[in-house]
């Protein structure tokens, strides 16, 4: 996958993307009048003059297939920003909003808040990349949003309504139901929408020690501690984002695989390895993860 500027010519595929998923997640919210009205703005013809005049307009795409857009008509309104309804929750997103944004920083440093209307099926993934509400649930001509802001690094967080800085806030997290952590790290932490678990070895929270022999056993208890701190928190292991296993061995590779399978059989969060630095007498593994709050 790749990004890139958005072309004129890209219009038919990004209005392909767009309305496939309005009418698969946002339109059953909508009126029939607000429906037709979205279908209409968002054809081929009408997206082309879009991305002719947008501030900045990006596309992610895998060969030939468009499988995100985020569209800025100016540098401080997200119009458009979809990811093709197969594709959820494979950090796509998150790509696009991360380049929209260094973009900003670098062509539009005054630019302190960026705002949208958001569905309510996108409200938890906005969340998640920083953006909170700045108004209630409102329905305007059959259309069902809430309005949302995102504060961008240059300004003073001290600007944002105190629910944003309520919800940007770092929160320190702890749950008995997983290992107590040493004094030099948290279980996890809490901040900006996410929920950031350390690397949490298998260790049994009844007695501190290591549990399992097997690396099966090893792999399965990382992830019922890390259920137990995402549970704390307010979040839980189907919003995990992304992980980082680190093996003591390389050959536990595929063993690890087997017992992982069983908890994300499918939709998979996105994932990174390492191996251990340091042999710890009896671990096999150990997890970190980055979740939606």
């Amino acid at each position: 996958m790749h990004l890139r500027q958005a072309k004129v010519n890209d219009a038919l595929a990004i209005s392909e993307l767009v309305q496939a998923g309005f009418i698969a997640h946002i339109a059953p919210d909508w009126e029939s009048s607000a429906q037709r009205t979205f279908l209409e703005e968002t054809g081929a013809d009408q997206l082309a003059s879009r991305i002719s005049e947008a501030a900045v307009c990006l596309i992610c795409e895998e060969g030939d297939q468009v499988l995100g857009v985020i569209s800025l008509p100016r540098p401080t309104l997200v119009q458009l920003f979809f990811v093709a309804p197969g594709h959820l929750r494979k950090g796509i997103g998150r790509t696009l909003w991360s380049a929209v944004r260094t973009h900003l920083e670098v062509q539009h440093p005054d630019v302190k808040t960026v705002e949208l209307n958001s569905s309510p099926y996108a409200l938890a993934a906005y969340k998640a990349l920083g953006f909170f509400p700045i108004s209630k649930p409102f329905r305007r001509k059959g259309a069902v949003a809430t309005r949302m802001a995102c504060w961008l690094p240059g300004n003073a967080l001290e600007q944002a309504p105190s629910p944003a800085r309520k919800q940007m806030a770092r929160q320190i997290v702890f749950t008995p139901k997983a290992a107590k952590p040493p004094a030099t790290y948290s279980q996890a932490v809490k901040a900006a929408g996410l929920v950031f678990v350390s690397g949490t070895a298998p260790t049994d929270p009844a007695t501190g020690a290591i549990k399992g022999t097997t690396i099966q056993d090893q792999t399965r208890q990382c992830l019922i501690n890390i259920q137990a701190i995402l549970e704390e928190a307010g979040s839980s292991l189907d919003k995990i984002v992304s992980v980082t296993i680190v093996l003591a061995d390389e050959e536990d590779f595929a063993g690890m695989n087997e017992e992982w399978l069983k908890w994300f059989p499918s939709d998979p969060p996105a994932r990174q390895g390492a191996k251990l630095p340091a042999r710890i007498p009896g671990l096999k593994v150990s997890i970190a993860a980055i979740a939606e709050a």
